[in-house]
């Protein structure tokens, strides 16, 4: 087994640690990072929608293409064409009645399309309900799937 010991590390500038502990009678400990918090988007869709006008053909999404994960070059979505594309599916999704009290189940692996689902449906305001098939096709009898349908009751 070679060593590594020779290898230099980086120091990583971590913020010094400041936690608040307040401990009540009734036993509840509450903690409370002392950092300030820096400025963060409001939503997760304020990063999209400003990179989409600032840099709009700078890529947001890649990945190998999905039908044939061996060919050359990669399936590439920029944040304009992306931002686009979840406008258009947001607005097919509240053509179907979805919407605050309509969450929307995504039966699908990690990809570029899943994003775009996930991003239109909170464009479109509906909860989304992220299932991956390995986790719905664990039992033959979709037993863990209908179990999450029901009690999610997806649009």
């Amino acid at each position: 087994m070679s060593s590594t010991a020779h290898i230099p590390f980086r120091e990583v500038p971590y913020l010094p640690l400041k936690v608040k502990v307040d401990k009540r009678p009734d036993g509840t400990i509450y903690l409370e990072n002392g950092q300030p918090l820096k400025p963060y988007p409001p939503h997760m869709l304020a990063p999209l929608v400003r990179w989409a006008a600032e840099r709009p053909d700078q890529i947001w999404l890649a990945e190998r293409w999905p039908e044939n994960p061996s060919a050359p070059g990669w399936r590439e979505v920029t944040y304009a064409d992306g931002l686009a594309q979840v406008k258009r599916l947001a607005a097919a999704f509240l053509s179907e009645g979805a919407g605050e009290k309509a969450p929307l189940m995504i039966l699908s692996k990690n990809s570029v399309d899943n994003a775009l689902l996930m991003y239109a449906a909170m464009w479109a305001g509906s909860p989304v309900v992220p299932v991956t098939p390995a986790y719905a096709l664990l039992s033959e009898d979709l037993v863990r799937f209908n179990y999450i349908d029901r009690l999610t009751e997806p649009k």
